[in-house]
């Protein structure tokens, strides 16, 4: 996978989740905030160890390094 295609996925993961944001279940929209923070923590601490980010896309283990992740996210690296 690309970095362009990383960092789409990224992006098109923030628009599926606004489906859940309008479920009628109160528990689904405060579950996706959690997931936001906990992606945002893995996203960070990946990238102030330099290690590789592993996630599930398409059934498929995909490793992102921390130089895309710095691209994608550049808020969390200058937090350090």
């Amino acid at each position: 996978m690309s970095e362009k295609e990383n960092i789409a996925s990224f992006e098109g993961a923030e628009k599926r989740m606004k489906n859940i944001q309008e479920a009628k279940d109160p528990n689904l929209p405060a579950s996706v905030a959690a997931m936001n923070r906990a992606a945002e923590a893995a996203r960070k601490i990946a990238i102030q160890t330099g290690t590789n980010l592993i996630v599930v896309k398409d059934g498929l283990l995909v490793r992102i390094p921390p130089e895309v992740l710095r691209k994608a996210t550049p808020t969390v690296h200058n937090q350090d």
